[in-house]
Formats: C-alpha cells, structure tokens, sequence
C-alpha cells in the first residue's frame, strides 16, 4: 500500500543488498529505503596505533565508499540512502529496532537465505531470530531467487 514507504533495510554491501534493494524498489510505490549498517570495533583495534575514534572514522569511511558502490549500481532507486553506524558490542536486533523507532521507519525489511523448515531447524537463520525479537514494527521478509538450503546440505554445514 502507498502509505507502506519508510522501509529500513540492514545491509552487508554483499551482492545480496543489491537484489534486495532492487526487490524492495519494484514491490513498494515510490519506497523511500534507508540501507542501515551497522559495524563493530574489532578487538585489538589499538594496536593499530589509533585511538578508537579514528579507528571508527576508517572502518565508517571504508563502509560509506561500500555504500557508495551499491547507490552508484541503482541509479533508478530515487530515494535510497545509507547509514554507517558503530554497533558498540550492542545486540544487533535492538539496534535495528531502536533505530527504525527513532528515525519513524514504517517497515523493516531483512533479507532471508531460504532454508527450508527442516534446514532451519539445525541452522537458524537471521531473519527468524530477527522476527522472533521484534514485537513493534512490522517486518518485511523476502528471498531473492535460487537461495534454498536444503537440510542436507545445512546438516553437512552444522
């Protein structure tokens, strides 16, 4: 519907962010799409000999020329955006759902691998975790094609 527009989408910059941009772009009316990242301090960061805002400051720059990229392979996408954030060691479910509740996001859209119910059981998956965790903000779950895991294949990877 025209008043589902606000989507928040956390991305990895991987292929798959493209796809699922595009998917979001072609089932939403004119979708207005924050691309979220969040990213963590590596231990031992120091001893790089920078202090941890500069450290922050290379790791958010690093992910902003990623996010450029991916804006520069969707040209036809007219309101997408990103936003590279410093997780600091907090659960990555609340920073998402902390962030699309303070920023008015109306959607959050996770992308999924698709395992199969009997793959899931042994492996989880992000999405499911993420679903189980959310209780406020409607949650928009897709799969791009040819991502099935099958339960020998997740069983072989347990």
């Amino acid at each position: 519907s025209s008043d589902v527009r606000n989507i928040l989408f956390p991305v990895d910059y991987s292929e798959k962010t493209v796809e699922g941009l595009e998917l979001l772009n072609s089932i939403f009316y004119n979708p207005i799409i924050k691309g979220i990242h969040f990213f963590e301090l590596p231990k031992g960061y120091y001893k790089t000999g920078k202090s941890e805002e500069e450290f922050i400051e290379i790791l958010k720059n690093n992910a902003n020329k990623e996010a450029e990229s991916i804006a520069s392979k969707l040209k036809d996408i007219q309101n997408l955006s990103f936003e590279n954030i410093c997780s600091e060691g907090l659960d990555e479910f609340d920073n998402i759902i902390d962030y699309a509740k303070s920023n008015n996001y109306n959607i959050i859209a996770i992308g999924s691998r698709g395992r199969t119910n009997a793959a899931s059981l042994l492996l989880g998956s992000f999405a499911e975790k993420f679903i189980r965790h959310n209780r406020e903000i409607p949650t928009f779950i897709f799969k791009t094609k040819r991502e099935n895991m099958d339960f020998l294949k997740a069983f072989l990877n347990f």
